[in-house]
This record gives structure tokens, C-alpha cells and sequence, in this order.
């Protein structure tokens, strides 16, 4: 779902009388031109905050509105640039996921002194590293859980993994919500490069090895290899690295996914683990193959 804001409606609205610089591709707005809307009507950055996002959803959060709210307010002021529409219906197998994906929230912890925190440490993924506000604790079936976002950044699902006795982790995941289309933001930059990564584990991995570095990269976890195929970008990237396992299935998911982001003119590479080694979490443990 890709909703698009006339630039000039909106820069009337929200920066009247403010000095604009017109380029090719972009307005810039103020004396230093350090918040940019680009002409398509998609993205919105500032630049001195750091921050990028859709005009659709810098729109939605000056406003104070949910996304259904937004875009009944584009309409009624004429904001939108496309003819969007909404095109679902829910149904009430709908329903009932979202029934459900309330019910879960009511009963999320921080995931800090719990089986979720005893697991990712026995994988090698320190506190500091792991990002605030995207892994909890359910404490009735001890299951780790970590959400799962839409191109807004609203939640619309988590996947959830029991944790045993042993502080191990009891397959196959399930999800409470919905999955398609989303991911589990790891880290936002804004930068026009995103790594996506198929499990929570080695998203977290690549994570941790990057600010090791002293590096911040944009990655998200895809929640299995099919969202691969499905996942909701954002309109300024423009380069996907795809961080997959060592084995025939990750080439297979990279030679799919190769398609699908070459028909929209992105650049794609992949990035994989040492060669004795399944996938990277194993590699930060030293688990070979």
C-alpha cells in the first residue's frame, strides 16, 4: 500500500512562508534545505533529526491520526496525489486475528529477566544490543515474541517461539496477527541501502557485528523466507542485501528474490557466512556445519 501526498498541498499546509528549493527530484525546505519531500509525493526527511519516512505517515503523525484516519483526512482535503482507495474488506477470519493479536498484548512483558532473555543470551546476543520495544515475554505459555510492523510502522502481528525448560526454543513459530507484507525493524536509519534477513536470531547477529564495527545498518527480519516476496519497501531505497544461510535453500531464496527486486530497478546483493558455518548466529557461536 503505497499512498502518495501532493508535495505542494502539503508543503502549503505545513511550511507556509518557509524559503523551498526546488531540484530535479526534491524540495527542500528552510535556509539550510534540511528537511527534504520528494517530488513523487513518497518520502520525507529531515536531516537534521535523522529521521525518514513517507509524507504520508510525517502527515499521520502531525496529525495525531491512525492510518484510516489519514487517509480519510487526504481525501477530504484533496491531499492525496493517487487515486488510492481502499480495497479490503475484512472478514471475519480477519477479525478474529486481530481478536487474538489483542489478546496476546494484554498479557507482553519487557522481555528483560526472563526465559526470552535466558535464550538470546545462551545465542550470543548481548542486552545492549537488542533494540527497544521489539521483544517481549508472554508469560502464561512462555513464548518469546517480537513484533511485526507494516510499511507505517504499526504493529500487526508478532511471531511468537515457546521456550522450554532447557532454554530452548520449541519449532514452528507461530504468528498472532498478520505477517505479510511486514517485518521486525532491527534499525532505521533512513538509508537508501536495507539488509533483510530471513530469522530473529541472525538479524540480531548482524545486528551486534555491525555496531561492533561502529556501524549502523538498516536491517529487518523477514519472518520466514516468503516475505521475501512480499515485504512492503519504503520508496527511497535503493539498494537490498539479502543475508541468507549458507545452503542451497538460501540461494534458492536469493535467485527468486533477485527477480523480484530487479523488475523495480534495485540494486541486490547477498551476504552469507563463512563457509563452514550454517548461518550466522551458528558463526558468532562457532557452531560449524
Amino acid at each position: 500500500m503505497n499512498i502518495l501526498i501532493n508535495p505542494h498541498l502539503f508543503i502549503g499546509r505545513y511550511f507556509k512562508g518557509a524559503k523551498i528549493t526546488e531540484t530535479s527530484r526534491e524540495f527542500r525546505i528552510g535556509n539550510k534545505g534540511s528537511k527534504c519531500i520528494l517530488k513523487d509525493g513518497s518520502g520525507y526527511f529531515d536531516h537534521e533529526e535523522g529521521n525518514f519516512t513517507s509524507i504520508f505517515n510525517e502527515l499521520k503523525n502531525r496529525e495525531g491520526l491512525s492510518t484510516s484516519d489519514a487517509i480519510q483526512f487526504c481525501k477530504d482535503n484533496q491531499l492525496l496525489l493517487n487515486n488510492y482507495e481502499e480495497q479490503y474488506t475484512p472478514t471475519p477470519q480477519d477479525e478474529y486475528k486481530v481478536k487474538r493479536l489483542r489478546t496476546l498484548e494484554e498479557t507482553l512483558v519487557p522481555f528483560g529477566f526472563t526465559k526470552a532473555h535466558e535464550y538470546l543470551k545462551k545465542r550470543g546476543i548481548q542486552d545492549k544490543t537488542i533494540p527497544e520495544n521489539t521483544i517481549y515475554f508472554e508469560t502464561i505459555s512462555n513464548l518469546l515474541c517480537h513484533k511485526i510492523t507494516n510499511i507505517f510502522d504499526e504493529v500487526i502481528g508478532y511471531q511468537t517461539f515457546q521456550i522450554d525448560s532447557q532454554i530452548n526454543k520449541i519449532k514452528p513459530p507461530k504468528i498472532f496477527g498478520s505477517c505479510k507484507g511486514g517485518k521486525t525493524p532491527l534499525s532505521t536509519t533512513g538509508s537508501t541501502s536495507l539488509i533483510l534477513v530471513e530469522g530473529l536470531e541472525d538479524g540480531l547477529t548482524l545486528h551486534q557485528t555491525f555496531l561492533a564495527q561502529k556501524q549502523i545498518r538498516d536491517i529487518w527480519v523477514m519472518i520466514g523466507t516468503s516475505n521475501f516476496m512480499n515485504v512492503e519497501l519504503p520508496s527511497h531505497i535503493r539498494k537490498i542485501t539479502l543475508a541468507l544461510d549458507n545452503d542451497e535453500a538460501g540461494h534458492r531464496v536469493f535467485e527468486k528474490a533477485k527477480e523480484r527486486f530487479a523488475s523495480m530497478n534495485l540494486g541486490i546483493s547477498r551476504i552469507t557466512p563463512d563457509a563452514d558455518y550454517k548461518d550466522f548466529n551458528d558463526q558468532l557461536r562457532g557452531i560449524k556445519k
